[in-house]
C-alpha cells in the first residue's frame, strides 16, 4: 500500500464526520474491532502532506509551506464549520487559531501528516 493511501485511509478512520465509514472499511480486517477502536471516528482531521511543496530556496519553501497549510486549513475550517483566522505570510498563527476554535468546540483534533513517512497525531482540546 502507498503511503498517500495509507494517509488517506488513516484520515478517514480517524474522521468524527466520515458519514461514510461503514461502507469504507466493511471489508476491511479492522472492522472487526469497530466497537474496541478508541480511533474509529474520533476527531476532526487535518490531512497535511508535505510532498510537492518547493525546495529550490528557504525562501520559496517558506512561502509554499505558508500558502498550503492555510489552504487546508480553510478546507478545515469549511469541512468542520468553524471560523478560523487566517495569516497569510504566518501559517503557525493559523494554526494556533485553528486550535483555538477546535478548543472552543471541546473537540479532539488529529494530524495525518505525510512527508518521508505517514504521521497520525491526536491531540484532545484539554492537551493544547
Amino acid at each position: 500500500m502507498g503511503k498517500t493511501l495509507f494517509k488517506d485511509m488513516l484520515a478517514n478512520y480517524v474522521d468524527k464526520y466520515n458519514s461514510d465509514w461503514e461502507k469504507q472499511f466493511r471489508q476491511l480486517e479492522i472492522f472487526k474491532y469497530k466497537e474496541q477502536s478508541e480511533w474509529k471516528c474520533s476527531s476532526l482531521v487535518l490531512d497535511l502532506s508535505f510532498e510537492g511543496l518547493n525546495h529550490l530556496s528557504f525562501e520559496d519553501f517558506q512561502t509554499d509551506l505558508n500558502k498550503y497549510v492555510n489552504t487546508v486549513i480553510m478546507q478545515f475550517s469549511n469541512k468542520y464549520a468553524l471560523t478560523i483566522k487566517i495569516d497569510p505570510k504566518n501559517a503557525i498563527v493559523s494554526l494556533q487559531n485553528l486550535i483555538d476554535q477546535v478548543k472552543l468546540r471541546k473537540e479532539k483534533v488529529s494530524f495525518v501528516v505525510l512527508g518521508g513517512s505517514v504521521w497520525l497525531m491526536s491531540f484532545r482540546s484539554s492537551s493544547f
